[in-house]
């Protein structure tokens, strides 16, 4: 079964993010807090599912959660 899973760009990901610079996504990702980029004709994208991830994580630290 194949899943499909869209690819966006850093921009796209810090709108995503309550509107962060794509310097910002790029220090996400340097720190391990988002996945390494997945590169298309030399433009670094990361997977929408890993940034939906990365919020569900957060909302779980919001509430306590491990």
């Amino acid at each position: 079964m194949i899943i499909e899973d869209e690819l966006i760009t850093l921009e796209e990901v810090g709108r995503m993010l309550s509107g962060i610079s794509e310097k910002s996504v790029r220090r996400l990702i340097a720190s391990g807090e988002l996945p390494q980029p997945l590169k298309v004709l030399s433009v670094p994208t990361l997977a929408k599912s890993d940034v939906l991830a990365y919020i569900e994580r957060l909302k779980a630290k919001r509430r306590g959660d491990k």
